[in-house]
């Protein structure tokens, strides 16, 4: 049996909404720490999820390591007292775990990226970069970020600018630490000392504000250095405190890192427009002793989808592709055609990735079990194995690693075929050891197990008689003992041969008025 033509849905295609690792390396950028390699990169177009723990070391390999070797652990690695770039790295991670559940939530349909873009940065991510602020740093110099934008009245803005303001301010009141005036050899102004050649700082000094709106690292590191050595002009005088000098260090980093974030927003959004929304959220917060409620912009935002989705019409007028696709593969495998439903069923699931909310868990586990239906079943049923092509197998997989960490609450317990979760969202077995990116290409190279494949299939003849029709006549089951369930999916001996489908159903004894044995599970 051959499909007459292969999908066109199966090579890799932008999400709607940017996955889980694509944010980690846009944030990796902004901060200046991206890696050159092309592995990760390559990985995070697929629509695959993360651990938690996964995030966290991807995070701490990606973001903190490099931050810490660029900027310097011995030298105000400490934004106030207690803030570390371990505390900067966990809130990062919390923040990327954060915006996976909101991907989870809200269905964006058949929204394209360059669509759903504007609104995730307006309503989505400049929240969650003000609760990065304000959730565990308010007491650190971090706030100043949002100080400075709530300052902003129009015309043009740069950290920088306030960070020099902020030097000069200190420095022209004419006194060192001590109290003692400066010499008379000082100039008056901050910027004639540091271009200064009776301080050692020469030209590039001078020149050090205008190249750090949008600095490399290192740049703000080496210019922090030369602040440190012009310090101490005279013997026993200091100009400046080392916490001015740490609190200036990280106003020009963070200062860059905003800067950043503004030049690759205004493909999709003005930077008038990015600071008057970062200004709205940042009243919001300060006006509730900067705290961020997120639930007001998931709202927001999820409000903004809906009126985008209300205007938007797919194929069928109705429905978003991925789910036409579905009821497709349902109609094509009950009038047996198994190649064009596998080939459909790939659509759908591809489809829904990071894009059907809570809709996305039904799509791709139904998918995930009609392929493995077919899998198990397919040369006993239709005398064929060959669908177009396509690698049952491989696409398994593939779905496995989009279904792997979902997490959904309990009142979503009755999606349909949410038992194939029960299996495939409890990962890998975490031994430590390696980096972030070794652990999730690792996760990534595991095959979709026998058990797994058994599960799924098995669940899939359970719902046929609601969903597909009882076309292969197989016994209907209601409840049924979980041991006797559990050892049927991982027996070998019953998923042996071809077409022993209907003898292992047979073998799972049919329970009747004894509720407490069955431990609650169900079937539709």
């Amino acid at each position: 049996m051959k499909n007459p033509r292969p999908s066109e849905d199966r090579r890799v295609k932008k999400t709607p909404y940017p996955t889980e690792l694509e944010v980690i390396l846009f944030l990796a950028d902004v901060f200046d720490v991206r890696e050159k390699g092309k592995r990760l990169y390559k990985e995070s177009h697929k629509p695959f999820r993360h651990m938690y723990y996964e995030l966290s070391d991807l995070v701490r390999e990606i973001i903190e390591i490099p931050l810490k070797k660029i900027l310097g652990s011995d030298v105000a690695c400490e934004l106030g007292p207690t803030l570390s770039f371990g505390d900067l790295s966990h809130g990062i991670a919390e923040c990327v775990f954060r915006y996976g559940e909101i991907v989870h939530e809200i269905n964006v349909g058949d929204l394209q990226r360059d669509e759903l873009i504007p609104v995730l940065i307006e309503e989505l991510f400049v929240p969650l970069a003000a609760y990065f602020i304000c959730h565990d740093f308010r007491h650190h110099s971090l706030v100043c970020v949002g100080s400075s934008v709530l300052e902003y009245k129009g015309g043009r803005f740069d950290f920088m600018d306030s960070t020099k303001g902020y030097l000069s301010w200190l420095f022209e009141g004419g006194y060192y630490v001590s109290g003692k005036q400066f010499s008379e050899k000082f100039p008056k102004s901050f910027s004639a000392f540091l271009c200064s050649d009776s301080v050692g700082m020469g030209k590039a000094g001078g020149d050090g504000f205008a190249r750090m709106s949008v600095s490399l690292n290192s740049t703000i590191a080496n210019f922090i250095s030369r602040l440190v050595d012009v310090n101490s002009p005279e013997c026993g005088e200091i100009i400046f405190k080392d916490r001015i000098i740490n609190d200036v260090k990280w106003r020009l980093f963070f200062g860059a890192v905003f800067n950043r974030c503004v030049k690759k927003a205004k493909r999709y959004v003005s930077k008038e427009r990015l600071l008057s929304v970062a200004r709205d959220v940042f009243e919001g917060c300060s006006r509730d002793r900067w705290c961020v409620d997120l639930n007001i912009y998931k709202k927001k935002f999820s409000e903004r989808v809906s009126s985008m989705l209300s205007v938007t019409t797919s194929s069928s007028g109705l429905e978003s592709l991925y789910v036409c696709h579905l009821g497709e593969a349902r109609r094509l495998l009950s009038s047996g055609d198994a190649g064009a439903a596998v080939d459909a069923c790939v659509k759908a699931a591809r489809g829904a990735a990071y894009s059907g909310g809570r809709q996305e868990l039904c799509v791709v586990s139904e998918s995930f079990c009609l392929l493995a239906f077919v899998y198990r079943f397919g040369k006993y049923l239709w005398g064929s194995n060959d669908f177009g092509g396509i690698k049952l197998k491989s696409e398994m997989k593939y779905m496995k690693n989009v279904l792997r960490g979902a997490c959904y609450a309990s009142g979503e317990t009755d999606l349909s075929m949410h038992g194939v979760i029960s299996i495939l969202s409890r990962g890998f077995d975490y031994e430590g050891g390696g980096s972030g990116s070794e652990v999730v290409l690792k996760a990534r190279a595991y095959s979709v197990l026998d058990r797994e494949i058994n599960e799924g299939a098995l669940r899939f003849a359970f719902m046929r008689p609601e969903i597909y029709g009882n076309t292969f006549d197989f016994k209907g089951v209601c409840k049924y003992y979980i041991w006797n369930y559990m050892a049927l999916v991982l027996s070998k001996k019953a998923w042996r041969g071809r077409g022993r489908l209907g003898a292992a159903m047979k073998a799972l004894p049919v329970v009747d008025g004894r509720e407490d044995d069955v431990f609650g599970y169900s079937f539709y």
